[in-house]
């Protein structure tokens, strides 16, 4: 089985860059950047300035769905990275809920 891996990071620290980059090594792999994911919502996107409940509530939709596609392409036999903006903490909490567990 391939490897699912989600790089976590503070702005422009090259999340995006390394995960192509690891992802490419890979004879298929497929990379998921949770900002694209967020822009799919065409109005009422909530920013991260000021951090409110909404906002709170759309990262978790983007983490949510993130998790969804990567299990989908993971099962198919594809090493998945995926990369966010966000706290370990939260990171955990999602990858126990959303993500198959390591055999």
């Amino acid at each position: 089985m391939h490897p699912l891996f989600w790089i976590s990071g503070p702005p422009a620290a090259g999340k995006s860059t390394l995960c192509q980059a690891l992802i490419a090594t890979y004879d298929r792999g497929v990379g998921i950047p949770i900002d694209d994911i967020r822009e799919w919502v065409v109005s009422g996107q909530a920013g991260p300035v000021p951090w409110t409940d909404e906002t709170e509530r759309q990262y978790r939709l983007g983490e949510e769905a993130a998790c969804e596609v990567a299990r989908i392409y993971h099962e198919a036999g594809f090493a998945v990275s995926i990369d966010a903006c966000r706290n370990p903490k939260r990171i955990d909490e999602v990858l126990a809920s959303r993500l198959p567990k390591s055999k």
